[in-house]
């Protein structure tokens, strides 16, 4: 009977500490970056944050492509870093993507296709004329139908 005791106690222990490291690993930081749709904050260095799709990491993912500073709790998880965001404010009001390109400004007027762009240009080919052109071992199309 003591020995069961001491087993239950030792796995309630054993169990309180596991879940204790687990907040423990859990720390707050700040983290300042660029937002992005998918529930991912990347810093100027290339690190990327997960975001929690929570109410705060949700108004967080719609400020897309905005540089941001977001305060939360960060956890670490098989390489991830995943951040529960408590509180961010914009320091961009300008969207900002991390090749520093900006989305393609479309031409107002003119055709468009079914996927809202206009159609690509076909490049103008020139065509030769039948002497320019090479044929193999040097014959010449013509020559062959005389023959």
């Amino acid at each position: 009977m003591i020995g069961s005791r001491w087993a239950v106690g030792t796995f309630l222990i054993a169990i309180a500490l596991a879940y204790m490291s687990s907040a423990a690993a859990a720390q707050h930081t700040t983290v300042v970056g660029i937002a992005y749709g998918t529930y991912e904050l990347v810093t100027d260095s290339g690190e990327v944050y997960e975001l929690v799709a929570d109410e705060k990491g949700s108004e967080l993912a719609g400020l897309d492509g905005l540089r941001v500073r977001a305060n939360g709790m960060l956890e670490v998880s098989g390489g991830r870093m995943i951040l529960q965001v408590l509180s961010y404010s914009v320091l961009e009001e300008e969207p900002r993507y991390q090749d520093g390109m900006m989305e393609e400004e479309l031409p107002e007027d003119g055709p468009l296709m079914e996927d809202g762009y206009p159609p690509e240009e076909e490049p103008f080919l020139e065509e030769e004329s039948m002497s320019e052109q090479e044929y193999p071992e040097g014959e010449n199309p013509e020559d062959m139908l005389l023959e």
